[in-house]
């Protein structure tokens, strides 16, 4: 018997109750969130009530099984965080900044001329440095281990200086496809593995030419178009500079993978910030400002204490955006 008729004889048989049905249809396996990665969480600086929120509502059925046994973990770590938070106070400030060498010049030349850079960070005082990578303010609290391997199978097994300015300052570089789907009249579904997807703004197309008539789906004569862009933001590894403090504010992963490789030291984009209050976000990688500037925040080296971070399956996402252009049109007093 095949399966439709089996599910036909379930349905028409006299002899199958209902409760036997819903009993046969609830037996079968059907599971939720079946995709899951593997994730680096630093949960050694966690508060304990956001380490019980992320396990909670993150991570697979086994991982939410150990919660207990995560937390009294941390609470064994919580006396050396302390000692480090006391023994390591401005630790961050003093982090290496030193010169690009000579023959990076060039290349820092070609991308502070790109016009990419200028319209991403025109509004900072900004240059390419050398900085030390164990002493960058790290926001982000978990990396996707999956995709740092797959960026250290891609690198260099020791970068030298060429390949260090195209991974961390590069302008351009090879993005993840986006899917785009239109779902419904003027409503536009885009997604990518990559969490960067982002709306980089709208304008207004005052000249419509012959080649623009075509795609206006509902006919008629064409006199202006507001143009909408998505895509990702420009990919090179910034930071935040507050005195001689450097926040890391993109680039995260490529950070973790080189100094997993053994870098020490990385070219990255300095953004100076004069005053961090107006100048800079209100939280980066979902941490607050107000840690990230205290005395002993996290930093890229804690990452590599082992015991300052857990692996925990964790459901597997991507980045979605929705565009809606919504019309409105009334006869009104001239």
């Amino acid at each position: 018997m095949t399966a439709e008729q089996s599910v036909s004889t379930l349905l028409t048989t006299p002899e199958t109750g209902l409760g036997q049905m819903v009993q046969a249809v609830s037996a079968s396996d059907v599971q939720v969130g079946t995709h899951s990665v593997p994730q680096r969480y630093l949960y050694a600086h966690a508060m304990r009530g956001e380490v019980i929120q992320h396990v909670r509502t993150q991570a697979s059925a086994g991982d939410r099984g150990r919660l207990p046994a995560i937390l009294a973990d941390w609470d064994a770590l919580q006396p050396k965080v302390r000692a480090l938070q006391i023994s390591e106070a401005g630790l961050s400030d003093t982090i290496a900044i030193v010169p690009l060498p000579p023959e990076a010049e060039a290349f820092a030349a070609t991308t502070n001329a790109d016009l990419l850079v200028a319209k991403a960070f025109g509004s900072w005082n900004h240059g390419i440095a050398m900085v030390e990578i164990d002493k960058l303010v790290f926001p982000q609290r978990t990396v996707n281990e999956e995709y740092i391997r797959q960026l250290i199978c891609k690198y260099p097994s020791s970068p030298d200086i060429d390949a260090l300015l195209r991974i961390c300052v590069s302008p351009r570089t090879d993005m993840a496809p986006i899917q785009h789907l239109e779902v419904a009249p003027n409503t536009h579904v885009f997604s990518s593995p990559n969490t960067d997807l982002r709306f980089l703004g709208a304008f207004l197309k005052e000249t419509i030419g012959v080649e623009d008539t075509p795609l206006v789906e509902a006919g008629g004569l064409p006199a202006a178009a507001v143009v909408g862009f998505v895509g990702y933001g420009t990919p090179i590894i910034n930071a935040y500079q507050i005195g001689r403090r450097l926040v890391l504010g993109n680039g995260h992963h490529r950070v973790y993978a080189l100094r997993k490789l053994g870098v020490l030291s990385i070219p990255i984009m300095i953004l100076e910030v004069s005053n961090p209050l107006t100048e800079m976000p209100q939280a980066i990688g979902g941490t607050p400002k107000e840690l990230l500037l205290g005395a002993r925040p996290p930093l890229v080296k804690d990452f590599m204490e082992e015991d300052f971070s857990i692996t925990l399956q964790v459901k597997q996402r991507i980045r979605q955006l929705t565009m809606m252009i919504n019309a409105n049109q009334y006869e009104i007093p001239a």
